[in-house]
């Protein structure tokens, strides 16, 4: 990730030398993307977890046994730093009752809950003395930091009919702007997903 800058500065100076301009312009979009980045860091990280997760994906829920099977992930990654003690519960609460003043059909509201619950699982990926670091944080630890959503929706992924809740659960730092990340959405492209 400390190298991103460079490498698309590199690929950009041997546009129609080295590589087809075509392919560098392409490059230059899916590049913008943190996920981009994170794939290619943690690309064996995909067999680790298929080996780890291969039999939950064969486990059948319903919404009452995913919300308790979800709190208590929540309570395992909220736990861990004593900065977030009980947030993870925060947020899936009031995102299924943001949605239900919204009027959301009821999967819905309670997809949104369980994505609230699950939002920061990915944290589990992150070092701890970083999420636990008094003070500011260098830029590398930052961006370190930051990969916690990348995870959160790696790990969701591998559960079967979870691709819905993965997108919730890692779009937590999108902004409308497009200055959030992983993916930097910009208004509605969340809604055409």
């Amino acid at each position: 990730m400390d190298q991103r800058n460079y490498i698309v500065s590199e690929v950009n100076k041997r546009s129609g030398s080295v590589f087809d301009p075509a392919i560098v312009k392409v490059f230059n979009t899916v590049s913008k993307s943190d996920s981009f980045w994170n794939d290619i860091k943690y690309k064996s990280f995909d067999s680790l977890l298929n080996k780890n997760l291969s039999e939950l994906k064969l486990i059948e829920y319903n919404y009452e046994n995913l919300k308790q099977i979800s709190i208590i992930f929540s309570r395992i990654v909220d736990f861990r730093s004593h900065y977030t003690a009980a947030h993870s519960i925060g947020v899936g609460i009031v995102s299924k009752k943001l949605a239900e003043i919204s009027n959301l059909i009821k999967k819905d509201c309670q997809s949104l809950e369980i994505a609230g619950y699950l939002h920061d699982i990915g944290k589990v990926a992150i070092n701890s003395k970083i999420l636990d670091k008094k003070g500011s944080l260098s830029n590398s630890e930052y961006e370190h930091v930051k990969e916690h959503v990348y995870f959160t929706n790696l790990f969701l992924l591998e559960i079967k009919s979870f691709s819905e809740i993965a997108l919730l659960a890692s779009a937590h730092h999108e902004r409308h702007d497009g200055n959030g990340y992983p993916y930097h959405y910009k208004n509605n492209d969340f809604t055409k997903k």
